[in-house]
This record gives structure tokens, C-alpha cells and sequence, in this order.
């Protein structure tokens, strides 16, 4: 959602718009919330691109300036360990990255995203 910014919630809630919906078999958590850059918000949220998966955490990048998504799952890295990962907490937006901490069971640490590898997004509902 986004928002005109002003210090009158009247306002506010007269310019208020709708950008994106979560995956619809994500799960409430406890993960920290929105981290917002450069016109772009990202968050981690324990999520499943089908009902019968496990819930796993994943990542959703929006660009507010028309509501299109990426939503990145974790995976197997391309390192000699080869342990699955998911992603925990985003830590940062920047106007051509996501900085994110990555979790697997053996190890952890801070990634950085490129916005431009992450391919063509989910265009916003209408």
C-alpha cells in the first residue's frame, strides 16, 4: 500500500492505494516487517507457492511505483556445503539491491540481491 505523505490521517486515508496482496498460502510470523528504499519495499515472511509444501521463508520485493512483485524462495546455494537456506529478515533496500540474511542449518549470512536479476515481476492485480 501506498500513501501520500502526510501528518493528516484524513488524507492519508483519502490517497491511500493498494499495490500487492501476499502469496495466498502465506502464514502470519514473526519475521521483522517491511524495510522500504529508493521505491522499493522488501520483507521475509514464511510462505508456500502450493498448499501442500511446507512453509519455508521467502522473500517479497515490491516496487511501489505500480504494485509489480518478485517473490524470491530460498534453495540450495551454489557453495561446496550445498545446504538448503532460507531467507530470515531483510536488513536494507537500496536502489539497485536487497540486503537479506540468509539461514540454513549449519550457517548464516547477509546477501545482497540485485534488483535487476531478478527477472520479469508478477504485474499488480487490478
Amino acid at each position: 500500500m501506498t500513501v501520500k505523505w502526510s501528518t493528516d490521517l484524513t488524507a492519508n486515508m483519502a490517497t491511500r492505494r493498494d499495490l500487492a496482496a501476499d502469496l495466498p498460502h502465506s502464514q502470519p510470523s514473526l519475521l521483522p516487517g517491511w524495510r522500504v528504499g529508493c521505491g522499493y519495499a522488501a520483507r521475509a515472511f514464511l510462505g508456500r507457492f502450493a498448499k501442500d509444501e511446507p512453509a519455508k521463508g521467502m522473500l517479497r520485493v515490491v516496487r511501489l511505483s505500480d504494485g509489480a512483485t518478485w517473490t524470491v524462495s530460498g534453495g540450495t546455494p551454489s557453495d561446496p556445503k550445498g545446504q538448503e537456506f532460507y531467507w530470515d529478515e531483510v536488513y536494507g533496500v537500496t536502489c539497485s539491491e536487497v540486503w537479506a540474511l540468509a539461514v540454513s542449518s549449519i550457517d548464516s549470512g547477509t546477501y545482497r540481491i540485485r534488483l535487476d536479476s531478478l527477472g520479469p515481476p508478477t504485474p499488480a492485480a487490478p
